[in-house]
C-alpha cells in the first residue's frame, strides 16, 4: 500500500479515523494531533515536508511530480512496530477486544486486520507469543493487555496486511 494509505488503514481499524470530507490543509506538525486522512496533510519539498511515519514509505516527491519511488527497507518495520502512532492505535485496537477470552481474541484481531480467521499454526504460534509476552512485562503493568498490544504490533507488520492483492 502506499504511505497515506498504511497510515489511513491503522487509524480506521484503531476506530479513530477521521474520515470527514475537505476542511482546512493541515500541516506535518499535527501529524500525532490529528486523526484526518493523510491526504489533508500538506506536502512540500523543503525539510520537514512529509509526516514523520510516512517518510519511512515512501511518500510522494513533491520535486518529481509527486512519483513515488518504491522500496522494502528495515526501516519500515521498525516504524511499524516502534513509533508512536503505532504504539498508540495498537492499545485503541487491542482494547476494543479487551473483554474476548484468547481465542476469541485471536480470531478478531485477525478478522480485522487480515481479514481472515487464523491458520492452527498461526493460532498455536499467537498463543505462545501472547503467554512469553505476559512474562515479559513487568508486574505493575497489565500484562495481558500488552501482550495483546505487542501482537497487534506484530500483526500490522503482516505482509497480508501492508499488501494489496
Amino acid at each position: 500500500m502506499e504511505a497515506e494509505a498504511i497510515r489511513d488503514s491503522i487509524l480506521h481499524l484503531a476506530g479513530v479515523l477521521d474520515q470527514r470530507m475537505g476542511g482546512q490543509e493541515l500541516e506535518v506538525d499535527q501529524e500525532m494531533k490529528s486523526n484526518r486522512r493523510s491526504l489533508y496533510f500538506s506536502v512540500h519539498p523543503e525539510g520537514g515536508g512529509h509526516l514523520q511515519f510516512l517518510s519511512v514509505f515512501d511518500p510522494p516527491d513533491p520535486c518529481e511530480c509527486y512519483r513515488r519511488g518504491e522500496s522494502i527497507v528495515p526501516q519500515q518495520a521498525l516504524a511499524l512496530t516502534n513509533s508512536e502512532l503505532l504504539l498508540k492505535n495498537a492499545r485503541a485496537l487491542a482494547g476494543q477486544f479487551d473483554s474476548l477470552g484468547e481465542e476469541d481474541f485471536l480470531t478478531a484481531v485477525f478478522e480485522t486486520i487480515l481479514t481472515r480467521l487464523p491458520t492452527a499454526d498461526e493460532r498455536a504460534a499467537c498463543i505462545a507469543f501472547l503467554r512469553k509476552q505476559e512474562q515479559v512485562y513487568p508486574r505493575d503493568v497489565p500484562a495481558r493487555h500488552r501482550a495483546r498490544e505487542s501482537l497487534v504490533r506484530a500483526l500490522f507488520n503482516h505482509d497480508e496486511f501492508l499488501t494489496v492483492r
